[in-house]
């Protein structure tokens, strides 16, 4: 008896001590957690003369507050944007963000993205990036409540440094605004130490959400499947197959490449979030990215057929995709056969990249959150996800291990070349990209003097805007070495277009789309312009151009169909064919019709030296480009896709 008592008290002891252990948690996590809250009521507490005062400076943090957050949710994470190494161009047309209008200002970051060294990334901002961007925001604009003061003719208002924190929680974020304000009216006087303002908002819910949104995305590489997907199913996308039409099939990459991005606008803004509120979306479009449900959480899915888009597809001749015969019909003992079942295979091995634009929205509160994402596919397989190291400048190890001393002179010019100031030197070391530092002023002008890593075989790169970035192999491993870079100034010209068909020149026609690609081969600098563009940027040197003309018509064009007659060698029946004797045999086999929305109808291939002197004294550049008719059989369009290979009738371009 006394042993079960004994036993009473233990348990009744513990589940006292228990209940203690968790009313001292809660009681000290209730403590933390209003601290905040507390001073925020206590600051609230002052005299009626100098509320008018607070409350200007209140609604101007609350407004300036709401613009950083509308700016921060709506790029990504980030009131600025990190700058690239590699600057958005015709050989990095993705950069690090998206920009969602053409021609705008409106970019959003790319939380998951291949860099232009094809090294996958990962750029989704901390926390405590985000809330050290929007201390910033409010310690740069804050001042202008300063000027709104000025109303208040009869005091005396003083102020300091404005110096802010800022804490984002699941549902609000809470400022601390150091900013010391003397007001003294008549003999009235009172100070300002700091503000606190709380602003309603799930920022820190949404991020979080969107965090588990790209994991998924990472993970399952959802819409790289749903995208090999539509290159299946799709019928005007040559993805693999076997066909027995006697005459080859032909696509053009133009063609394929908008007839992709057609596939990807109708099926990506069918993707949902399961557990979000959605309505009416097939199961096969639905992605398990989040824990729970969330109702109140809409996740939509952008892309936008006039956003930045790469393919390339092998096996091709150029830009044309054709069919391949199973039976070669250049083997003799073969062609009796081949000639009769024109049996034709096609397999395309496809590298895509194109951006998604992924976007949160709060249904209650209409708050919102968004970034990009790059969808990849390499050799018709889904991205691995493997996302390597961010090889962001001073942040790997290599950077950090500075050890010997070395000097870069940066030079700029045409014909001569001059010291080049404020030119940003970076050392490139393995897959490490280190930012030394800026040219100077100082004599002797246009040089650095810094520590480098230790490296064999690395590159100093020099840039500067309005210039043609360079390289330079170098070893770093002994003090001392002295490294000269050059730049190039790029130049702005105006473009002209002219067409040449039959010894005649003319414009392009609406329905003629005009693609001009330029590679400098001695800096590596390369553009590409249409027939819309009215400006381009060159440097002297030897180029490699490519042009092409592709005409197009909602009609199309038709290609028709023809008899086709195949005569072969055979063996002769009887006992002659066993020693050898052979006959004539013919065979007729007809083909269908068939109707191209675009056709080639020009271009050329060629080689030319644009030279300093004429380059830099020139306002304008015309690029001649020659044509043919519309192609009516697929002969003549083969004919087309040769001369261009050929380079029949190219014309250098003229400079003026």
């Amino acid at each position: 008896m006394q042993k079960r008592g004994q036993i009473t008290f233990y348990v009744v002891m513990g589940i006292f001590v228990f209940s203690m252990i968790v009313i001292i948690i809660a009681f000290r996590n209730q403590v933390f957690r209003s601290a905040w809250d507390i001073e925020h009521v206590r600051s609230l507490e002052i005299p009626e003369k100098a509320r008018s005062v607070q409350k200007i400076i209140l609604d101007c943090i609350g407004e300036i507050s709401e613009e950083g957050v509308a700016r921060l949710s709506s790029q990504g994470g980030y009131i600025i944007l990190p700058e690239d190494i590699s600057p958005q161009s015709a050989g990095n047309r993705f950069s690090n963000s998206l920009q969602v209008l053409p021609k705008s200002d409106v970019r959003v970051a790319y939380w998951s993205y291949s860099a232009a060294n094809n090294v996958q990334k990962n750029a989704v901002p901390t926390i405590e990036s985000m809330e050290n961007d929007l201390a910033s925001y409010v310690d740069n604009n804050l001042a202008r409540c300063i000027s709104n003061l000025t109303a208040y003719e009869n005091y005396e208002i003083t102020a300091g440094q404005i110096s802010t924190t800022a804490e984002i929680e699941e549902n609000r974020i809470k400022y601390t605004v150091n900013f010391p304000i003397h007001i003294s009216f008549d003999d009235f006087e009172f100070n300002f130490p700091v503000f606190y303002y709380e602003q309603n908002h799930n920022l820190g819910s949404l991020y979080n959400k969107a965090n588990e949104i790209l994991r998924s995305l990472d993970s399952n590489t959802f819409i790289e499947e749903k995208t090999l997907d539509a290159l299946s199913v799709y019928k005007s996308i040559p993805f693999s197959g076997t066909d027995t039409s006697c005459t080859p099939r032909i696509w053009l990459k133009p063609n394929v490449e908008s007839e992709i991005k057609k596939a990807l606008g109708l099926n990506i803004p069918f993707i949902r979030v399961g557990g979000t509120s959605f309505t009416g979306s097939n199961r096969y479009f639905i992605i398990d990215a989040l824990s729970g449900r969330n109702s109140n959480l809409k996740v939509k899915f952008d892309y936008l057929e006039n956003w930045p888009f790469f393919m390339d597809v092998h096996p091709s001749d150029g830009i044309v995709l054709k069919t391949e015969p199973i039976l070669p019909r250049n083997v003799k003992e073969l062609a009796y056969v081949s000639s009769l079942l024109c049996v034709t295979d096609y397999r395309f091995i496809y590298d895509l990249k194109f951006p998604v634009l992924v976007t949160l929205q709060d249904t209650e509160s209409g708050n919102t959150f968004q970034f990009a994402y790059l969808a990849v596919i390499d050799n018709n397989q889904a991205k691995e996800n493997t996302r390597a190291e961010n090889i962001e400048p001073n942040t790997n190890l290599i950077c950090s291990s500075l050890g010997t001393e070395q000097t870069v002179s940066v030079v700029e010019g045409t014909t001569g070349f001059a010291p080049s100031q404020n030119a940003k030197v970076l050392f490139k070391c393995v897959n490490a990209l280190c930012d030394i530092g800026n040219t100077g002023n100082s004599v002797p002008k246009g040089t650095l003097k810094a520590l480098f890593p230790q490296c064999i075989n690395g590159f100093v790169l020099a840039e500067k805007e309005g210039y043609v970035s360079s390289k330079e192999q170098v070893d770093t491993v002994e003090s001392g070495s002295q490294f000269t870079v050059s730049l190039q100034k790029l130049k702005e010209l105006g473009i002209k277009i002219v067409l040449l068909e039959n010894g005649f020149e003319r414009n392009p026609t609406e329905n003629e789309a005009v693609t001009i690609t330029l590679t400098n081969d001695d800096s590596e600098y390369s553009t590409l312009i249409t027939s819309d563009d009215r400006m381009i940027q060159l440097v002297p040197g030897r180029y490699r151009l490519t042009s092409l003309v592709i005409a197009s018509s909602d009609e199309g064009f038709e290609i028709p169909g023809r008899e086709i007659t195949r005569c072969v060698k055979v063996p002769v029946t009887g006992i002659t064919g066993i020693f050898g004797a052979e006959e004539e045999k013919c065979f007729s086999t007809s083909t269908e019709s068939i109707t191209l929305q675009s056709v080639i109808v020009g271009g050329s291939e060629q080689e030319f030296t644009i030279p300093p002197e004429g380059l830099y004294e020139s306002s304008d550049i015309t690029f001649y480009v020659p044509v043919s008719g519309i192609p009516s059989t697929p002969e003549q369009l083969s004919g087309v896709v040769e001369s261009i290979d050929i380079g029949i009738g190219t014309r250098p371009p003229r400079l003026a």
